[in-house]
């Protein structure tokens, strides 16, 4: 979901900038028609979460872009290796400064 969240900030980051002109581009928003129905996390009755970390594979089965940028904003923090439950304050801070520097922003 935090990938359909990112990419629904970059679509309206460009309408904004008046990069998506209607004459010229073709947005293809058919990806954000069941956003609606994501919205809640589904669980079977053995309580399993059927949003795993599948969704982060795109349709040719490689990582998607945006994978690759929160690898990338880990790896730039040396991050990779620590679990956010065990970071200082000052860690932590540090962490969500970078990935508002890349563009990846948490509410």
């Amino acid at each position: 979901m935090l990938e359909k969240n990112y990419k629904t900030v970059q679509a309206l980051k460009l309408s904004q900038e008046g990069l998506l002109k209607e004459a010229d581009t073709k947005v293809d928003f058919s990806n954000f028609a069941d956003f609606v129905d994501d919205q809640g996390m589904e669980m079977d009755d053995d309580g399993v979460d059927d949003n795993d970390e599948d969704e982060m594979d795109v349709e040719d089965g490689g990582p998607s872009e945006f994978k690759d940028k929160v690898l990338g904003v880990l790896k730039e923090g040396d991050y990779e290796e620590k679990r956010s439950s065990k970071l200082t304050l000052l860690e932590f801070i540090y962490l969500l400064s970078l990935f508002n520097k890349s563009g990846i922003h948490f509410t």
